[in-house]
């Protein structure tokens, strides 16, 4: 007995919105009749599904009402009747009557479907002569008429046979894809599309990796490459996409913007918390569709006391001001607080001066007699309203030394002559001095 296809591969039932129904019930039944009729997972009519065929979460059908294996749906030659229900019985679909099983044929005999395939690089405008045909294209646009025009029932598959470019399908009566209803869908090479007509739009019932509005799928969204961000009218150049980042002529503030060349160009808005993502070439960044609106760098939220995340880095007007709580200081700029010291040291003030261990922002040491020093700064401060504090000791006799300015001595933006001397007053070359230098820099 010969056998045929109920769907295609990859049938899906979806509702008035073109989203995926969960649990829906595709009831066959003998044609004319409310008697159930066995359909079957196999070619050969053996593997029995019962009379009933469910459907799984994304509206492909499944073995069984609990199961979540995927399978094809067969009948043989006799005609039959199918209605298709929600889970909660309510009609999603009205019953269809006296539909054409399989073909009868002898022993022996092939039968293979009957496809048209026409394959054409120019623009074309479909009919209903044109009614289950298979359209190879290559870089061209296929216009679909008003669904009305076709009628319920009319169905063409479309597939871009190019290596290189897209094709454009445009239907004025709007697709159905997922939970969209565009008026435009395109077709990367090897891409392609199997379209049903209802008689008020069209519906994608069996897809090879389409691409959608603005170059991804709408519940799984990607990357979208954005060749720049606008806020007036873009020079065309067929292929680029636009976000435009201020309203302009019939565009709103956040549309993409898809061009075909000629200053035609296909619109799409993201909806609130669409979940977006942007990579807008010219800038090398990302940007995100959080609430209602593209944020810079939103692929993660701004840091908090209580919420780690995205944070800025802190100007050095920010450090001077040191008010600022929401940004990071960096290891190069935290002598740039007015709390922070800026530069300072423990130098050996005996023989040649030198600081013991390293310094931080200090220059060269001049001895200019006994305990007697000038300090440089390896950076200038604004003016000389600088302090410094410090104290000193004499190593070898464990006396301690009284750091002080020298009586007229030199102190300019980056230097100051500083003096040690013994309780008794006397001047002393002390073997460690420390000195820590406050202000503000230039």
């Amino acid at each position: 007995m010969a056998s045929t296809l109920v769907f295609q591969p990859g049938f899906r039932v979806l509702d008035a919105s073109g989203r995926p129904v969960s649990g829906a019930q595709i009831r066959f039944f003998e044609a004319g009749t409310s008697t159930p009729k066995s359909v079957y997972s196999d070619a050969a009519l053996e593997q029995a599904l019962g009379s009933i065929v469910y459907t799984r979460s994304d509206g492909l059908p499944v073995a069984s009402e609990v199961s979540s294996t995927v399978v094809l749906v067969y009948t043989g030659e006799d005609p039959y009747k199918i209605d298709i229900l929600k889970a909660d019985d309510t009609t999603l679909y009205p019953a269809q009557d006296n539909i054409v099983g399989a073909p009868a044929f002898e022993a022996g005999e092939a039968v293979a479907p009957f496809v048209p395939v026409i394959t054409t690089g120019s623009n074309v405008t479909l009919g209903a002569d044109d009614r289950g045909k298979l359209y190879v294209c290559q870089s061209n646009t296929v216009t679909i008429p008003a669904a009305t025009t076709l009628g319920d029932g009319w169905n063409v598959r479309i597939r871009n046979g190019h290596t290189s470019g897209r094709v454009v399908i445009s239907a004025a009566s709007g697709i159905s894809y997922q939970s969209l209803s565009v008026t435009t869908l395109r077709l990367e090479p090897g891409q392609a599309v199997s379209l049903a007509c209802d008689g008020t739009a069209y519906r994608v019932y069996a897809e090879a990796q389409i691409q959608a509005p603005a170059g991804m799928k709408p519940n799984t969204p990607g990357v979208i490459a954005v060749d720049d961000r606008i806020s007036s009218a873009p020079v065309s150049s067929a292929g680029k996409r636009w976000l435009v980042s201020s309203a302009f002529s019939t565009y709103a503030t956040g549309d993409i913007l898809v061009d075909h060349g000629g200053d035609v160009f296909d619109t799409h808005t993201p909806t609130t918390d669409a979940g977006w993502i942007a990579y807008v070439k010219d800038e090398d960044r990302y940007y995100a569709f959080i609430g209602s609106a593209w944020v810079e760098n939103g692929l993660q939220a701004a840091a908090s006391d209580t919420l780690a995340g995205r944070i800025e880095i802190a100007t050095t007007a920010e450090m001077e001001t040191a008010t600022d709580a929401t940004r990071a200081v960096t290891p190069g700029r935290q002598h740039r607080h007015p709390g922070h010291p800026k530069a300072g040291g423990n130098f050996n003030g005996s023989g040649t001066p030198a600081f013991r261990s390293g310094d931080y922002g200090m220059g060269a040491i001049t001895d200019n007699d006994i305990g007697d020093y000038t300090l440089a700064l390896d950076t200038a401060f604004n003016d000389t309203n600088y302090w410094i504090t410090g104290w000193a000791r004499s190593i070898s006799s464990g006396e301690a030394a009284i750091l002080t300015a020298r009586p007229a001595g030199t102190k300019t933006s980056s230097t100051i002559s500083v003096m040690t001397i013994e309780d008794s007053g006397d001047d002393v070359d002390s073997t460690e001095v420390g000195v820590t230098f406050w202000g503000d820099y230039a």
